[in-house]
């Protein structure tokens, strides 16, 4: 006889689990406007460009701004990342965040990335997250716009966290001077190449009168010089991320500046 109320019991804990994982994915935010510097529209559609980018990767993107934080951004982004990730001692989760503080505890405009995970620090490096701070600054510096510096940055953001190192615009502009300068250095080698035909003997007629004498040479002693050469160095941050703690014990990546 089936046990009816132990299949039940299963039933209803896979469906409870299903709940949890589906109730968690659909209550996640991926913008908070605190500051209230985005227009609606901009919200929704940054909104579902960083739910994709979270699926994909599994690294939770998030916008956070605020109107004045008593930290510095740098500790009230790692702090606000921590808190969404609902990070515990000695886990690995991944994220990254940008903040927009209006006014951080020096009383300056900022902005700063903060990533988390193993995986999210090592994608976005130092150099990386340097180039989507620029991105930020340079196209809110066109017209002041929140919503247009937000979207390049979440575009460029897209690029870099799906596993790639170079724009797209960057390729491309990088394809296009890379084939004019082969062209340019094609014509002026061929230039210069083009010598003029001399009538030179061949080497054979101007030794052809010469007389050699044999020699023997006599080794009288031999000396060899030993010289340790000091190893390359590898490594050192260059295409590499540096880290530190959060207030929580987290391992943290990120950067930012004031605009």
């Amino acid at each position: 006889m089936v046990n009816w109320i132990k299949w039940c019991k299963k039933i209803t804990a896979i469906v409870g689990i299903f709940f949890i994982f589906t109730a968690n994915s659909f209550c996640r935010e991926y913008v908070f406007d605190n500051a209230g510097l985005l227009s609606t529209d901009t919200k929704i559609k940054l909104s579902a460009k960083l739910e994709k980018i979270s699926e994909k990767t599994g690294s939770y993107s998030v916008i956070y701004t605020v109107n004045a934080t008593n930290k510095t951004a740098k500790d009230a982004a790692d702090d606000y990342l921590d808190e969404l990730l609902n990070y515990k001692q000695g886990q690995n989760v991944e994220g990254s965040l940008i903040l927009i503080a209006l006014a951080d505890m020096t009383g300056e405009r900022k902005v700063h990335t903060s990533t988390s995970g193993t995986n999210t620090i090592a994608t976005l490096t130092d150099i990386k997250i340097s180039d989507l701070l620029d991105k930020f600054v340079e196209e809110y510096r066109k017209n002041a716009s929140y919503d247009d510096a937000l979207n390049a940055y979440v575009k460029k953001l897209e690029f870099y966290i799906s596993g790639n190192s170079i724009s797209p615009e960057d390729a491309a502009g990088g394809g296009l001077a890379g084939l004019i300068a082969m062209i340019l250095a094609y014509f002026r080698n061929k230039k210069s190449y083009k010598l003029k035909q001399r009538n030179i003997p061949p080497i054979w007629k101007n030794t052809a009168n010469h007389n050699f004498m044999p020699f023997d040479d006599e080794v009288i002693d031999r000396k060899v010089f030993y010289r340790e050469l000091p190893s390359s160095s590898s490594g050192g941050g260059s295409g590499g991320s540096s880290t530190h703690s959060s207030s929580s014990g987290n391992t943290h990546g990120g950067g930012g500046r004031s605009f």
